[in-house]
This record gives C-alpha cells, structure tokens and sequence, in this order.
C-alpha cells in the first residue's frame, strides 16, 4: 500500500498489556483525549490494546470514513475510568457494534454460568466494530449495538463461524452522561439512588489499605518472626540481606532491598498488629512515609488506629458482579483486605474516628478527636427519624439512647443498609459503578 493511500479498514487483534512500553510522544499524547475530566488516581487506560484502539480511530478520522475491527480485551466496555474513551469513540463514528464474549476468569461467578474465554487468558474479550461513513450528517454521539455470548468456547465458535453481522439479533443501547457504557444498564431507579447520600461524603476521610510490596518478608503471624527481620534488615550487610530474603521478594518499582533496609536502619519502627484478611491479623510496621521497607503505609489515614481505639468501615467503590465486599476493622488494614485489590482495586477504609497527631494529643486522649461525619448530613439523616446527633468524646463506643443518635450508630447504619439483601438487589448496577449511596432512614427499622 503506498503511503499516501487513505486508510479505509483498521483490522486486528491487538495486544493487551497494562504496563505498556509503546510510550512514544505521540501515542501518549493521542490517548489524553481518553484521559480528559477523570479525577480516578488509578486510570488503567495505558494498555496496549488501548493505544490500537486510539490509533486505529486516528487513521479513519483522518480518511474521513472507514472501518475499525478489533478483537479486544472487553473491560473498555464497562469500564468507569474508560468513560471519555467510549465518548471520544462515539463521536468520531456513526456506529459500534459489541459483541461481548465475555470469559473472564476474573469474574465471580464464572463458574456458575460455564462460561469458557475464546483464547486462554483470562480477561474476557469483545469483537468491536466501529463504523464512521461517509456523506452522513454526524450525531453527537454514535449509536451502539450489543450482544452477547456466554457459554462453552465450542459454542462460542461455532455461531461465529455461522453467523454474519446482519444475522445477529443486536440490541441498540441507550446511552447516558457521563458514563456512555457499551453494555446494557437499567438506571431506572437512578432518581431514587441518588437521593441518598453518596460515602465518601458522609464520611469524607479515607484511603485504599496498605500495599507491602512485598507481604513475605514484611508481613508475619507473630511479632517475634517480624522481630527478626526487622533486625536483619536493621544489621546485616545489603549482600547478607539479599542472600537471606532474595528468594521470598524480586525487587520492583516499588520495592527494592536497600531503600528496605535504610528505612529499618533509619527509624525505630514498632511492630503494629493490622487486619490482614478477615478475622486474620498479621503483623508489619507503619512507616510514615512510604516506600522503604513498606511500598504503600497509607499513613495519614491508617495512624487514626494507631494512635488511638478506632473502628472502621470498609466498602468497596465499585464490583464487577453482585456488592459483597463491606467489612468492619479495628487496626490498619491491608489492601486486599476485601481481596478486590487486584481487579478492582483495594476497598477504600473509613475510619469513625479522627484523632490529632501524637505530638498534638494532650493528657486526656479524648482531647481533639472528631468523628469523621459530615455534621450537616447526619444531622439531616437523624432529624428524618425523630432523632438528635449527637458526639461524646467520653462515649465512642457507645451507642445513643432515648432519641439521641452517636456516631457508632450512623457507622453501624451504614454496615447494615450496605450488608441488605433488599438493597444490594434494588440497586446492583448502581453499585457497580462508584461508591455506594446510603438511603435516607423513612423510620427506625432495620433494613432488610
């Protein structure tokens, strides 16, 4: 093909790579425009398959019309941090078409369904064809179509032997700011939700759980096994270190053996008991800063268990099948606490209680911790119920009497709508997408 002929047919099956080494200028600068408005930390938008996707779009936008066929990993299609990559495909071609695969070995209840994956990996995959014409008036957004298949591969290749794209009984999706899913959702409730009042606001500090790094040489079942390391990171030589531990933990990004052992060497650390798994408690240190003999100590949030009695709620942002993951803890928590960590992301703690810094405590404990409650909302939440907030630096772990509301009952409000049959059903897509919502009470029952 000479190299001034138009593009008219980007086709292929891409590679998947989250860590990317294609960073050239160029490539990194197309790929913003997925990028733009999202305020996530952790976007996941600097895969492979992603950058073909990106450049496949660049050469048809040029031509002006054309086709782009990809077989891709599907989480684009769903994915909340992918939601301006599927608006910026939406407005440069007039038609998409998905047909999920799906066969993720990462979903819950694969098992359940049979579901096989037409390649052996385990991200599930979509074909996507993505159509802009020529001479056509475009839209703002394009229009979507979807179907799915779910089953055996055997089956999985047999329709798409058989089948052609005028065979396939398409869905047309109804698409919605600011998420644009490529895949069917029932917002029909969203009214409803949304009259409640979203986590992080209610209780607006908290943070993802700790990250180790490296959970076999800085996480132990006893404080006298960590004991130990921490005195052969504190007095062995980097070689002596290296030769002892080198089998449990390769050196990363994010973790290597000398910035390990001059943060041992450095500080005198003490052993602190976190909440490894549920109802398994470990031992590590919490540096105040991260990076050395722990990757990620989240400290700012997880010192409110340190420096004094604390309860927590863990919640996780968003799932991928039904919202399971909501737990209570006393201690600094891991980040796979919920075991979400890996696919998506670690589920965020809440702390009750904010406590001042150590060197700002005085004689009495109690002096200077606040709840971490937004006033206002649970004011409204206890006035809605005939009820009066109220806090007692005396009482926190106390629940409220008469038609008094404290703290530990709001925190224990929460776990139990979050922990609710009837809520997870109602609003299970919404909890698919970001942090849950709490429903105003409507009386003093317990929901259901």
């Amino acid at each position: 093909m000479k190299r001034d002929t138009p593009v008219m047919v980007v086709l292929g099956n891409p590679p998947y790579a989250v860590s990317s080494s294609n960073r050239g200028e160029w490539i990194q600068n197309a790929i913003k425009d997925y990028k733009e408005g999202l305020g996530e930390r952790k976007l996941n938008l600097d895969d492979d398959y992603i950058k073909f996707i990106r450049y496949g779009q660049h050469l048809i936008d040029r031509t002006g019309e054309g086709i782009l066929a990809y077989i891709t990993n599907s989480s684009f299609i769903d994915g909340i941090t992918h939601r301006q990559m599927r608006r910026s495909l939406l407005k440069s071609f007039n038609s998409v078409y998905i047909l999920d695969l799906h066969g993720s070995t990462l979903q819950e209840d694969m098992e359940d369904t049979g579901d096989e994956n037409v390649f052996d990996i385990q991200q599930g995959v979509s074909i996507n064809l993505f159509i802009k014409r020529p001479g056509t008036k475009k839209k703002e957004v394009g229009i979507v179509r979807y179907y799915e298949l779910i089953g055996r591969r055997r089956e999985k290749y047999e329709y798409l032997a058989t089948k052609q794209i005028g065979h396939v009984p398409w869905k047309n999706l109804e698409l919605d700011d600011p998420y644009w899913f490529f895949v069917p959702k029932d917002f029909g409730l969203e009214r409803e939700y949304q009259r409640g009042v979203k986590l992080t606001d209610l209780m607006p500090v908290n943070s993802s759980g700790i990250e180790t790094k490296c959970d076999g040489i800085s996480v132990h079942h006893t404080e006298d096994s960590l004991a130990e390391v921490l005195n052969d990171f504190r007095t062995l030589s980097s070689a002596e270190v290296r030769l002892k531990y080198g089998h449990l933990k390769e050196e990363s990004s994010g973790w290597n053996y000398d910035d390990a052992r001059k943060d041992i060497q450095g500080n005198n650390h003490q052993p602190r008991l976190i909440s490894y798994r549920p109802f398994d408690m470990r031992w590590t240190i919490l540096p105040e800063t991260s990076g050395g003999f722990i990757g990620r100590s989240r400290y700012d949030v997880m010192r409110h268990f340190v420096d004094g009695q604390n309860v927590g709620l863990l919640a996780a942002r968003q799932t991928a099948q039904d919202y399971r993951h909501v737990f209570i803890t006393h201690h600094p928590t891991d980040g796979n606490y919920t075991s979400t960590a890996k696919k998506l992301g670690s589920a965020p703690v809440f702390p009750l209680y904010l406590y001042p810094a150590i060197n700002q405590q005085t004689s009495t404990l109690q002096h200077g911790i606040q709840p971490n409650l937004d006033v206002k909302l649970v004011e409204q939440l206890a006035k809605d119920v005939g009820l009066t907030y109220s806090f007692k630096p005396e009482a926190l772990f106390e629940h409220g009497r008469g038609n008094v509301l404290l703290p530990l009952d709001v925190l224990d409000y929460c776990y139990a709508v979050l922990h609710s049959a009837a809520y997870r059903a109602k609003y299970k897509e919404f909890l698919k997408i970001d942090f849950p919502r709490i429903p105003y009470p409507k009386d003093l029952a317990i929901p259901g």
